[in-house]
């Protein structure tokens, strides 16, 4: 699956429904190979290139010297757009939802022959059956899914904002990002040493040794031995002992929050600082995440193998992690662009309430706007915990958040986040009226959609009352603001000089990586791009922080 290592066997093409072809260039010459797809790029390169998980294809291609296009068409992402919550979008679920048709599959071609680990040990003739039904099954689904695309309107989102992204993300990807691999097996011994610590404090309370990572010996600590009060039962029927349930438990007694921290730093270590190492790319001498398209039904990217956009950057020991990640090259640096309350901003564009508008046009501070208006204290007189409710309440109405869900957040009680609730809608009265909107849409039409028409069709799914509400209003918002961030991205493609790469993507964030004494050109293209990606009622804006390693 690594396109630095992947060897072209051959190639599947089919131009005619239930009809596929397949080259086989895998006895030939690495010279010969490449000019033999070199020909062939020429014929394709200007066609209207339909795939099934076109990224790939185009990183492998990319790896071995050409050049790429926009593809036409990916199945894939087409599949995703018409039903975002689907939780499979490979070939052979596609070919079995929309065509009733099985597939022959990988393992079985491989498996079959004796002693073949890849397709390059099984017979040309098993493997060109394989590949053209392939290619076929491919064109195939482009006829069912391309009318479809047209029948849900989608075509906006698919050809102006997904498959522009794919040779972006190819671009990304092959970039790849640079790790401290020295900093990090530091790190490694620093936070052993801490979870060894946390275990023998444990085991000091506990008066045993006891395994953190065990529900069963956990729950017989806490509610057989400590006689503790359980929060809530598992599917399973056995009382819950998950992260969530032990925050609420945390004030019960003294060894929650050592059973906590013990977690944590053993999700650090093994999730990144110990994994990230063994995906150092040979060649590269990088780590190549992906990034995934169809990972997230919003319309946010998602990243895996390593999950870079997942580290915890609110505690100080993710961004001890995070500073791992750093400028390769001598007298290079990392430039983070940031987009500032990014959601927020698409809130008050979607909303046309005029106090959020007006406040994002005079740049004004809207969490300081809110607190004043939910403690009836003037302005000036708003101090930083009263910020910091504000600041909670305006991201969270986003959310659809319930009283009882603020009262959680913020620590208040349910009766006064209902009146906080209450004194919001009375300043932003446009706000409760959009989303008022959006539940009357939702029972009309049995989807909520984007500013760019990117669907969601919540009625398809079983969620309760509140869920559906939450969803309902929080998904035309962080969708319409992952739209934007690629658009973003597919506009600071075409900008950007080569020698400044896009190295990452989390969420409002792009990472670039460039020399030192390009920093201040690299800064105004970033900034001026990114802050004028899409016109809204109110403006854009980008924060930029340029240092060796990856801060926030």
């Amino acid at each position: 699956m690594d396109p630095y290592q992947a060897e072209i066997l051959g190639i599947a093409l089919s131009f005619e429904p239930k009809t596929g072809y397949y080259i086989d260039i895998s006895k030939e010459p690495q010279e010969n190979k490449i000019k033999m797809l070199r020909e062939l790029w020429e014929i394709l390169k200007d066609k209207n290139l339909v795939g099934q998980n076109l990224k790939y294809d185009l990183s492998v291609m990319k790896v071995n010297g050409f050049e790429l296009k926009v593809p036409y068409f990916d199945t894939m992402i087409a599949a995703y757009l018409i039903s975002p919550d689907s939780r499979r979008f490979n070939m052979d679920d596609l070919a079995k939802k929309y065509l009733n048709y099985e597939t022959i599959k990988y393992n079985d071609v491989v498996n079959e022959t004796l002693f073949a680990n890849t397709l390059k040990d099984v017979d040309s003739e098993k493997v060109a059956e394989y590949s053209g039904e392939d290619a076929d099954i491919t064109l195939r689904l482009y006829h069912v899914l391309r009318p479809k695309i047209y029948e849900f309107e989608l075509e906006k989102v698919m050809f102006e904002v997904e498959n522009p992204l794919i040779p972006v993300l190819v671009k990304m990807e092959l970039n790849g990002v640079y790790f401290d691999i020295p900093y990090l097996k530091e790190l490694e011994k620093e936070y052993t040493q801490i979870t060894n610590n946390i275990l023998e404090e444990i085991k000091n309370i506990a008066g045993y040794e006891i395994n953190p990572n065990s529900p069963k010996q956990i729950r017989e600590l806490l509610f057989e031995k400590l006689g503790l009060k359980p929060k809530k039962k598992t599917k399973g029927g056995q009382y819950s002992t998950n992260a969530q349930v032990l925050e609420e438990m945390k004030n019960d007694h003294p060894i929650i929050q050592k059973i906590l921290d013990y977690r944590k730093y053993q999700k650090l270590l093994s999730t990144y600082i110990q994994s990230i190492p063994k995906l150092v790319n040979k060649k590269t001498r990088r780590v190549h995440t992906s990034f995934n398209q169809t990972g997230a039904a919003t319309g946010r990217l998602s990243s895996s193998e390593p999950n870079l956009q997942n580290l915890p950057i609110r505690e100080a020991e993710g961004e001890k992690i995070r500073k791992a990640v750093k400028a390769e090259k001598n007298g290079y640096v990392l430039l983070s662009a940031d987009y500032s309350q990014i959601e927020l901003r698409v809130l008050a564009h979607m909303s046309k309430d005029p106090v959020l508008i007006e406040s994002f046009k005079n740049d004004l501070d809207i969490h300081t706007i809110t607190a004043s208006k939910l403690f009836d204290v003037p302005e000036n007189q708003v101090d930083h915990k009263m910020r910091q409710i504000g600041k909670m309440i305006n991201f969270s109405i986003i959310y659809g958040v319930s009283s009882y869900g603020l009262s959680e957040r913020t620590g208040v009680s349910i009766n006064d986040a209902g009146i906080f609730i209450k004194k919001y809608f009375e300043l932003y009265k446009n706000v409760e009226k959009y989303q008022q909107q959006i539940l009357l849409d939702l029972e009309k039409n049995g989807y909520v959609e984007t500013l760019f028409g990117r669907k969601r069709f919540l009625n398809n799914l079983r969620l309760n009352k509140n869920d559906l509400k939450r969803m309902a209003i929080n998904t035309p918002i962080q969708g319409t603001a992952s739209d934007i961030m690629k658009i973003a991205m597919i506009k600071l493609n075409e900008k950007l000089p080569d020698y400044a790469k896009m190295i990452l993507q989390v969420h409002d964030e792009i990472v670039l990586e460039l020399p030192q004494d390009k920093v201040n050109e690299i800064s105004q293209i970033v900034k001026e791009t990114m802050e004028n990606a899409v016109a809204l009622d109110v403006p854009l804006k980008v924060d930029i922080n340029v240092s060796e390693r990856w801060t926030k």
